[in-house]
């Protein structure tokens, strides 16, 4: 009689969207399958081509949304992120954008003021960076956008850092980085081959 006055069904209702049963789309269920690993204090991935040792003191991770790798240490303060970035990138304007993303997580009262641009090259391959000091937290933030792909796509680096040995820490994980083979990586085939 209760369940009558309550109105509820004698057997569960199947769920619908957007709380029934979700299914990850091909792609996305691929490109995490394809993700880099990380193994004895080494992070790999045969996909982009690349591998770098993980700064000691520092925890990794592959599992980032929008991003391929992250390493952080929480003081001193210490990022460093790895991203793939398809597509021709114009220099200026990315720097632009990625700079309105991250002063979007930044502290109430804290903001980003460009210092500087320059030439870098990561893995021997030639790009180009941006330091930024962040106002109210006494700390930096710079990123550096290496094309790959014959410029269809982008490694983009992230360090974040609140001293100047933190920073010189991880100056040396960029020259760290090394290709896996001396050709393309991988990926730079799944982006010239057309969908099928």
């Amino acid at each position: 009689m209760r369940k009558t006055l309550l109105g509820l069904p004698k057997a569960p209702r199947t769920a619908l969207p957007p709380l029934g049963v979700v299914h990850i789309p091909k792609l996305y269920a691929e490109e995490l399958a394809q993700r880099g690993k990380i193994a004895n204090g080494i992070y790999t991935s045969e996909r982009l081509g690349v591998t770098f040792p993980v700064l000691a003191g520092f925890s990794a991770t592959t599992d980032v949304p929008q991003a391929e790798f992250a390493m952080r240490r929480q003081s001193p303060v210490g990022l460093g992120i790895l991203m793939f970035v398809p597509g021709k990138q114009p220099s200026a304007e990315f720097f632009d954008g990625l700079s309105k993303g991250f002063a979007q997580a930044l502290p109430k009262g804290s903001s980003l003021t460009s210092l500087q641009d320059s030439l870098v090259t990561v893995a021997g391959l030639p790009g180009q960076r941006r330091t930024w000091a962040i106002s109210g937290i006494g700390q930096w933030l710079r990123a550096s956008l290496i094309p790959l792909c014959s410029g269809q796509a982008n490694y983009v680096f992230v360090q974040w850092w609140g001293d100047e040995k933190t920073r010189d820490l991880l100056d040396r994980w960029l020259t760290s980085v090394q290709l896996i083979r001396g050709g393309a990586a991988p990926i730079c085939r799944e982006i010239s081959e057309p969908p099928k």
